[in-house]
């Protein structure tokens, strides 16, 4: 099936993504109007009849039509010599050329009175002079006098049109009456005609049959022929409304086959932009709401710029995104790691726009995924207008809602550093809820996305409908979620405002950040799992789709800036003893680098430290059988550094101000080419000459004084924008010089999280806080967008660096096991632990598969109940097309419940096949057991099963439905399960 559609009869255009659709029409004003966002529906529904919950509100404006200089009788010609070729238009035009719609309908209109009425539906309408061809054109002339009239009002008392309202008017000697026939249309032409020349098929509205006569009632039982359609039918072709210049045949399927009792289509009153679902919003034109954008043009100050439909045009893939800005890929990620490349899985619409006034160009771009419930959004601002134009507000993504049957709420993620992501969710009320940035990066305080649901309580796990959005951008963002009087909703989302102005010179363009939209009727958790497929397969970099990220061991909270040739090379051989695969170097490793307050900038190696260089280093880990990488923050320089020495003109700053320090360290101007091209130099000689698979992108404070001393003055506004694109040149440079490098981001911790870096970097270091206590809500919250494949997740030491906890490793490991996996502490005090972290990388090469690749269903929520638990379902596509449960990893943790003997409800799994068998076995059993004598709870040498045996075989239904009895021995305790379905071999001998 086509995936993007254009009914070209109600102007109507359909997205059908995954299992959703995304429906929306051109406006009798040349708007773009949303009519539904839901389940997909038979291609064939007719959804315009949507558009009658728009009414119009007291003192909401509606478009003027009085500009005669758009509604003069030139433009009456235009249309006629332009729509109409048949012999009907040749007639029309006639010897004297005469096309004023008066005159023609005067002319004509004496040829349906009487007896002449019968033979309509008989007579041969080609045939000049004959009785249903000139009926037709009287039709003609009536439709375009409507047209005239409804374009310019005030002509209204000097035409025939207004008076057929007077029932004792006598038209060509035989009385017409105003008969109620709700089939009979005339083309609501409340734009202006200069829009309607470029329209296939105008709107049309019901009204009373006033242009026939008496016996023109016998047309009833004509149309009682057709069919009659419920709400939501597509008319068939020969139901169609009637165009303005119809065809001869046309006009026969018209007055033959009019369906008198079908639900209206179309509105039939006038409403403004206010009450209108709109997908992209002007300001100051009568749509009081938050606008998509807001440009100033340079010579009048003017910001009022309506748009009107011009054009559109449906692509397979999408149109180019401007380099080096991040996006979802059109084509798929390989299928399996034997393959290099995957296939096109996404349509593009693109609906350009115009300010017919100044010439302004908007470009709405619409894709959808073909696998997904997902349509990804991005706005183009063209200026093809003579003068400068400064934009100062671009949202990727303007939705609006039609009102609750209870209340909107809204989900979002934010925190702080160390506490990053936690989910907040509120009901929505009258006026404005907003979020964002102005840090010039996402933020460790919000991440750029949110969720809309409806109901008396936040939104559910499998049930409910629910929309999600995330920008693909990694700077300041603004998300808003404005409720107006009437109830309905709009929701925002886009770069912030706030200090931003793009200056458009004559022909520049300036495309926003994409948006990625998805809906899903399966509750917030069925959201999660459609975004977690766009990452994995659409969104980071497709060759490490099925790599798995090597066990590794990060050197900073072993030694901090303490580090050295002899001591890293001594922590890889301990490593290597329980089964990690890599030691990364943290910072201290470059310039004069022993604290925080020098160096950044200077990416030479401290030859002290490493008389070899990271050369001669990554040589002698690699010596022990260990991968190596590597810490950077290339966006950073240190004031006590060479760089800034030679170049103090290189960071943000105004001149002559006092500036701001963030960690003794100052932001490099990315905005300037000759800074990104010496940041790259300086780092990929030491990418080149040693043998690095592996390197951690770091950025430790926010923006301030964001202002560069090479752009004019009005370009200043460009500054924070400008940051970003060169922080992603940077990005696209090293992965596209080291495309063997994987590359994790990071922002002091989770402060970069966002879809933005995931195009470029397959995982983000999740937060500083590594307490596994306080990690699983930043992991729970991190689910809800992110899929555990690119969440970095570390075993640590404790008592934890950042909160002093105390917890067992057991559940630290298995928390950890729930993104990338890896120890941030020192292994070589950890020989008396040796047996435990082998078994823990043995367990989680056990599941990683699994974990990286598998349906996410969050069990239990941590911010509802002091537990939390999370199933990792791995489905397989059969040969006969079905998808199968083959296997599942189950994760249950304790989060300081008030004591053991308290009972936990059983663990009711999701996502399996009901009728399937699985052998469920714990390949990381407890170590702690209960004394029957004294009840004190101890260490024992004894594995100890939660179902008492090492595997036990279960069919889906039962462990569904029944589910598994939990039991936690201690406030930090955990539990994995392992579910593999039975065919020909159990999981585990």
């Amino acid at each position: 099936m086509a995936h993007i559609t254009y009914e070209d009869s109600g102007r109507v255009f359909k997205l059908f993504a995954g299992r959703s659709l995304y429906a929306m029409r051109i406006s009798e004003s040349g708007s773009l109007e949303r009519l539904y966002w839901g389940k997909a529906l038979p291609p064939n529904t007719d959804l315009r009849y949507l558009n009658r919950s728009n009414v119009a509100q007291p003192f909401d404006p509606t478009v003027s039509h009085k500009d005669t200089n758009r509604t003069n009788d030139s433009y009456v010609k235009k249309i006629v010599d332009d729509r109409m070729s048949d012999p009907l238009a040749k007639a029309l035009r006639g010897a004297s050329g005469d096309t004023d719609p008066l005159a023609i309908w005067k002319a004509h209109r004496g040829a349906a009175d009487g007896e002449q009425a019968m033979k309509i539906s008989h007579a041969d309408s080609s045939v000049p002079g004959s009785s249903a061809y000139e009926r037709r054109l009287e039709n003609i002339g009536w439709r375009l006098l409507a047209m005239k009239n409804s374009a310019d009002p005030s002509d209204v008392a000097e035409s025939m049109f207004g008076a057929t309202h007077d029932d004792s008017l006598l038209l060509s000697g035989a009385k017409r009456h105003g008969m109620p026939r709700t089939g009979m249309s005339y083309p609501n032409l409340s734009g202006n005609a200069h829009e309607l020349i470029h329209e296939e098929e105008p709107p049309f509205r019901e009204v009373m049959a006033l242009d026939l006569p008496v016996s023109d009632s016998q047309l009833t039982s004509v149309s009682h022929r057709s069919r009659k359609l419920s709400v939501g039918d597509r008319e068939d072709s020969s139901m169609r409304s009637p165009i303005l210049a119809p065809t001869m045949g046309e006009i026969d399927e018209q007055l033959n086959l009019l369906t008198i009792s079908q639900p209206q289509m179309e509105q039939n009153e006038r409403v403004g932009k206010n009450m209108s679902l709109l997908e992209v919003a002007d300001m100051g034109t009568g749509d009081y709401r938050q606008p998509s954008f807001v440009v100033e043009y340079s010579t009048d100050g003017s910001t009022i710029s309506p748009l009107t439909y011009v054009s559109h045009e449906i692509i397979p893939g999408k149109a180019p995104v401007p380099s080096p800005m991040p996006h979802v890929r059109a084509m798929s990620a390989p299928r399996s790691p034997d393959e290099t490349t995957g296939e096109v899985k996404a349509t593009t619409l693109i609906v350009t726009m115009k300010d017919l006034h100044t010439g302004l160009v908007v470009e709405a771009h619409f894709t959808a995924m073909h696998d997904l419930e997902v349509i990804v959004r991005r706005l183009v601002m063209k200026n093809e207008t003579a003068e400068p134009v400064r934009l100062k507000r671009c949202m990727s993504a303007t939705v609006d809602f039609d009102i609750p049957l209870h209340n909107y709420w809204m989900t979002q993620l934010d925190g702080s550093w160390a506490r990053e992501r936690h989910v907040r969710c509120r009901k929505l009320e009258q006026g404005m809820t907003a979020f964002g940035s102005q840090r010039g990066t996402s933020s460790h305080q919000h991440c750029p996305f949110l969720v809309i649901s409806e109901g008396n309580a936040p939104p559910d796990e499998e049930n409910g409908t629910v929309y999600g959005f995330s920008l693909v951008y990694s700077g300041s963002f603004l998300a808003e979620a404005e409720v107006v009087d009437v109830g309905r909703l709009r929701v925002n989302i886009g770069v912030q405002p706030q200090g931003f102005t793009w200056h458009l010179a004559p022909g520049d363009e300036f495309s926003s950040p994409e948006c990625v939209c998805t809906f899903s009727s399966e509750g917030i958790g069925e959201m999660s799992r459609q975004f977690h497929s766009l990452v994995r397969e659409h969104l980071i970099p497709p060759q490490w789709r099925h790599v798995q990220c090597p066990v590794l061991c990060n050197t900073w909270e072993a030694e901090y800036f303490n580090v050295s040739h002899d001591s890293v090379v001594a922590m890889a051989r301990a490593a290597r003893v329980v089964g990690v695969e890599m030691i990364v170097l943290d910072d201290g490793w470059f310039g004069r680098r022993n604290d925080i307050t020098s160096s950044l900038g200077d990416w030479a190696p401290n030859t002290l430290k490493f008389p070899f260089g990271i050369r001669g280093l990554a040589h002698d880990v690699n010596a022990e059988g260990m991968q190596f990488g590597l810490w950077i923050e290339p966006e950073m320089v240190s004031v006590d550094s060479a760089l800034y020495r030679a170049h103090p003109d290189w960071c943000f700053q105004v001149p002559g101000r006092p500036r701001n320090e963030g960690r003794n360290q100052l932001v490099l101007d990315l905005t300037r080419s000759e800074v990104r091209d010496y940041v790259f130099e300086s780092i990929a000689v030491t990418l080149r000459e040693a043998n690095v698979v592996y390197v951690k992108w770091d950025m430790n404070r926010h923006l301030t004084e964001a202002f560069s001393v090479s752009l004019p003055s009005h370009r200043q506004g460009e500054v924070l924008h400008r940051y970003v694109l060169g922080v992603y040149d940077l990005h696209e440079r090293f992965t596209s010089t080291f495309p063997h490098v994987r590359f994790e981001a990071c922002s002091g911790g989770g402060g970069r999280f966002d879809f933005g870096m995931l195009y470029f970097c397959p995982q983000v270091w999740a937060s500083d806080n590594t307490d596994a206590l306080m990690r699983m809500k930043i992991q729970h919250g991190s689910s809800y967008l992110f899929p555990s494949m690119t969440v970095g997740a570390h075993f640590s030491t404790v008592p934890n660096h950042i909160t002093q906890g105390h917890t067992r490793k057991r559940t630290r490991a298995l928390v950890a096991m729930c993104g990338t996996f890896g120890y941030e502490l020192d292994l070589r005090k950890c020989a008396d632990s040796a047996d435990a972290l082998r078994q823990q990388v043995a367990a989680h090469k056990l599941v990683h598969h699994i974990v990286r690749d598998g349906h996410l269903y969050r069990l239990w929520d941590p911010f509802r109940v002091n537990y939390c638990a999370w199933q990792y379902v791995l489905r397989k596509k059969q040969p006969d097309g079905r998808t199968t449960a083959e296997s599942a990893a189950v994760f249950a943790f304790n989060r300081s419940s008030t004591f053991w003997s308290n009972l936990m409800p059983r663990l009711l799994l999701r996502g399996l096949d009901e009728e399937a068998l699985y052998d469920v076995c714990e390949p990381l059993p407890n170590n702690r057991m209960q004394k029957s004598g004294t009840l004190e709870v101890v260490r024992t040498d004894d594995k100890v099963y939660q179902l008492g045996a090492s595997c036990v075989r279960m069919n889906g239904a039962t462990l569904m439905h029944a589910g598994i009895p939990v039991r936690f021995l201690t406030q930090d305790d955990s539990m994995l399960f392992l579910l593999k379905r039975v065919r020909d071999t159990p999981l585990l001998e």
